[in-house]
């Protein structure tokens, strides 16, 4: 998975590029033909919109090519292990790749490392009150988080995001990706804990001058490589109804130290 990875950024990387470079320069079009009235504000040539985008952008990708250009490109994983790991395979020659705590998983205080179905057992209490209110509830325990506090510690991450003007990777976790696409897409805080976000996808928020475009790609363990899949239908809310497990259930969810991907998922 982690090679598979590597492989389709190193693909797709130029075409992001381009796209960052189109949006760019439509929001610099918008910019002048707004400001159009007003004598000296824009250039001529600047305030021109081309009537194929298109073609703009087949022009703007050749030359990249012809002056071998590496466009920038940033990864970013947390500081756990198993997002490092996924990682491992990225060129640091070519990838700026940091390695940032704000990117690690919710903590579950005295519930790390625990199903949901041990803490339903253990804890029963905890675990309805989480069912309660996913957004609010902190785990209990020295340094026990809630999405609120984790929404808090990604402030940074998500200035540090919006300064830069080229592609970023995040190879991070899914209470992490949860609170970042809830953001970049504009989801409620009250649904945001109940996205379901399988393992192995790729989710890619592109700027687009009236908000963020999402494309999906998912991981096929048969061709060993990302297909692209329909956006919408995958970013899925769970309503789960408030009832404590029996001893003789399933476990209703994943673990909250993600384990390490599967081709089930």
């Amino acid at each position: 998975y982690a090679r598979a990875l590597a492989r389709f950024i190193d693909r797709r990387r130029l075409e992001f590029a381009v796209e960052v470079e189109e949006y760019n320069r439509l929001v610099a079009q918008t910019i002048c033909s707004t400001a159009s009235s007003t004598p000296g504000t824009c250039s001529e040539a600047e305030g021109a919109v081309s009537p194929d985008s298109a073609a703009d952008a087949l022009r703007l990708e050749q030359s990249l090519l012809r002056r071998r250009v590496q466009p920038g490109f940033e990864v970013w994983t947390s500081m756990l292990k198993r997002t490092m790991e996924t990682a491992e395979f990225f060129d640091a020659q070519r990838y700026r790749i940091k390695n940032i705590r704000s990117l690690n998983e919710i903590y579950a205080g005295k519930c790390e490392g625990m199903t949901y179905q041990e803490i339903a057992q253990k804890f029963p209490d905890e675990f309805e009150a989480r069912q309660l209110d996913k957004f609010y509830y902190r785990y209990p325990g020295i340094g026990g988080e809630s999405y609120a506090d984790v929404v808090m510690r990604l402030q940074q991450v998500i200035v540090e995001l919006e300064r830069i003007r080229h592609s970023v990777l995040l190879v991070t976790h899914r209470a992490m990706a949860r609170t970042l696409l809830a953001y970049l897409m504009d989801i409620p805080t009250t649904h945001m804990p109940s996205m379901e976000l399988p393992l192995g996808y790729i989710y890619a928020c592109e700027p687009r001058p009236f908000g963020n475009f999402l494309r999906v790609w998912r991981y096929d363990p048969l061709r060993d490589d990302f297909v692209e899949i329909d956006a919408p239908s995958t970013l899925k809310i769970r309503y789960p109804q408030v009832s404590l497990p029996t001893a003789t259930s399933a476990p209703p969810l994943p673990s909250p130290a993600e384990t390490a991907y599967s081709a089930k998922n």
